[in-house]
């Protein structure tokens, strides 16, 4: 078991209970892999995020504009 909650990641919220906990970002902010929102779950004594390879609490990134999907109306 995880003896110690996970940190809170940058740029979001967490919220636990029963050995999992759900991190999600805040406005404008996603995960690397472009989720807003993730489970992270306790394997042999430590927190891992369900989807990401990695044994850290990923960092919410700030979700830049994506200008190659905008039109503009010109009058």
């Amino acid at each position: 078991p995880c003896t110690t909650p996970p940190k809170a990641p940058a740029n979001g919220r967490m919220k636990c209970s029963a050995g999992s906990c759900q991190i999600s970002c805040l406005p404008d902010y996603k995960f690397s892999n472009g989720e807003t929102s993730l489970l992270l779950g306790c394997n042999n004594g430590r927190w891992i995020a369900r989807g990401l390879d990695t044994a850290e609490t990923p960092a919410c990134e700030r979700n830049y504009f994506d200008y190659q999907k905008v039109s503009c109306l010109i009058d």
